[in-house]
């Protein structure tokens, strides 16, 4: 009983401390919610749709299947459209991750190494790129629970609901329940190999494995097939991912040797903390995965019952990192749970490392302590915030270009009211503005099809919103753009129709140059004062 209880303890202390951490970095003292310009705020802008009536795929374009907006949708349901959520849904992410972490290395890992995957996770990468609350950060909470019932036992219950997890992936990041089904899949293929599982009953484990998530997904996505249509639903979830999705630079490998390129070039302490960040998730836990798998390739197949756990671990995390299209350092962040247990399973087996364990474990923990330190104190105190009342409740945003920007359109814009942002939806959910369109970002490359530009000209020129935000990189006569830069057209209409005004500010996600044009028929908005 007092064993128990002392696990229950340490999973509470472990995720009290994982949300505190969370907070810090998130809200402003005392409970201010920080604006972060990011990829959450397109999904809750599309939540907002939603819960507004929009019907997804039909009504406005989107290629990832429904679980993050559904579950802002709900949110928005129960709290109202309220900016905090999204942060509060970070804290509650880092809880869940720092449980779900602690058990499962609990099950495989004995002594104090156990603690080493939660808390690389969450006081070492989820800083730099735990802080999103999209389908990026929810999928693989689905997938360490899988991983978690499979572990638990070979029974077809177990396959059944490990089925019904890498549906619910699915739900968010289609790809990474396909890929996670899959992975389970190919390690009962391994495991009647090694042990002489009989294949029926393997058989048996990948139907319960595989009709279950058929079932799942199925149902899941029924309510939504049936809104937009099979046509729009498939072009959105299938068609397009498949053909287009890897022409944005986000998604290419391009990007991925960028960041690390400038992880081995650091200006000063932070850019390095950062570096290291970046190989450790990037470079090094890959590395781990592939070389597990390589070791029991070479020399671990006649002892499979000390090899099985590892080569679980070892086949989920290679298959994740495979699907992982446009492998940047937070994508693989995202996905580093199996790598990080197998990593502290893989030490805890070397006798150095189990007779030091404890020394090194504190001494780990000394240092991300210290790091987290850092971290809350420039997201606390070094960092200069100012506060904005947002329809969407009061923010903290940081001072300059981008307290700047939502400081002009909060006074040249009224909630309800409709704008257009080319590159990006951020600003329509804090503002609580609409998109007069069904496309909620346009990108000069093939990632935006033209189709879609059309899409947009038709719908601006039937509802004009007085102002449009564009991105200084578009504007370019057509001999100026890149092959496959389909925005020439979108140009020429803003052109004709819309007048740049002086304001121009720097975004906050990728530092290109953003600026305000106002419809020709009416008249200039206010200057900023801050210009």
């Amino acid at each position: 009983m007092g064993t128990a209880i002392s696990k229950y303890g340490e999973y509470a202390a472990f995720a009290v401390s994982a949300a505190v951490f969370t907070f810090l970095l998130t809200f402003k003292l005392p409970a201010t919610p920080i604006l972060i310009e990011a990829d959450h705020l397109l999904f809750a802008y599309e939540a907002a749709r939603m819960y507004n009536g929009d019907v997804i795929y039909r009504d406005f374009f989107e290629f990832t299947l429904p679980g993050t907006q559904t579950l802002y949708t709900l949110f928005f349901a129960a709290f109202g459209m309220r900016y905090w959520i999204i942060p509060a849904l970070s804290i509650l992410l880092s809880a869940a991750y720092s449980i779900i972490l602690l058990k499962i290395s609990t099950a495989l890992i004995p002594g104090i190494l156990r603690f080493a995957a939660p808390l690389l996770f969450i006081f070492f990468g989820y800083r730099w790129f735990g802080i999103d609350g999209t389908h990026r950060m929810l999928s693989p909470i689905f997938i360490l629970l899988a991983i978690f019932v499979v572990l638990r036992g070979k029974r077809a219950r177990n396959f059944v609901l490990a089925g019904i997890l890498c549906a619910l992936t699915s739900f968010f990041t289609q790809q990474r329940g396909v890929a996670v089904a899959g992975a389970i899949g190919l390690f009962l293929v391994i495991e009647v190999l090694m042990n002489g599982r009989e294949i029926k009953d393997a058989a048996k484990l990948g139907s319960a494995l595989f009709t279950s998530f058929v079932v799942t997904i199925a149902i899941l996505c029924a309510p939504f097939v049936v809104a937009a249509g099979w046509e729009h639903f498939a072009y959105a979830v299938f068609v397009y991912p498949a053909f287009y999705y890897t022409a944005g630079d986000p998604n290419s490998y391009a990007m991925f040797f960028g960041e690390i390129g400038r992880a081995f070039q650091p200006n000063g302490l932070n850019e390095l903390i950062a570096s290291f960040v970046i190989i450790f998730f990037a470079i090094i836990l890959p590395a781990v995965t592939l070389g597990v798998f390589l070791q029991f390739l070479i020399g671990g197949k006649s002892a499979w019952h000390l090899w099985r756990d590892r080569v679980f671990l070892s086949v989920i995390g290679i298959i994740l990192l495979i699907a992982t299209v446009g492998p940047t350092p937070s994508r693989l962040f995202q996905i580093s749970g199996p790598a990080l247990i197998l990593l502290a399973l893989t030490l805890s087996s070397l006798p150095w490392v189990q007779r030091n364990g404890r020394p090194l474990m504190s001494l780990a923990a000394v240092i991300l302590i210290f790091l987290a330190g850092i971290q809350i104190y420039r997201t606390q105190y070094f960092w200069k915030y100012e506060i904005l009342d947002m329809p969407t409740g009061r923010v903290a945003t940081l001072m300059g270009e981008v307290a700047d920007k939502y400081s002009w359109l909060l006074d040249n814009t009224k909630p309800g009211e409709f704008i257009y942002e080319a590159q990006t939806s951020f600003v329509y959910f804090p503002l609580q503005l609409g998109n007069p369109t069904g496309i909620g970002q346009v990108w000069p490359s093939e990632y935006t099809r033209p189709e879609q530009v059309q899409e947009v000209i038709i719908a601006l020129q039937n509802q004009p919103p007085p102002i449009i935000l564009w991105e200084k990189d578009y504007s370019k006569a057509p001999q100026d753009r890149a092959p496959g830069d389909p925005l020439s057209p979108l140009y020429e209409y803003l052109n004709a129709n819309y007048t740049r005004t002086k304001e121009t500010w720097i975004t906050q996600s990728n530092h290109a140059y953003r600026e305000a044009w106002v419809l020709n028929t009416l008249s200039r908005p206010a200057e900023s004062n801050s210009k």
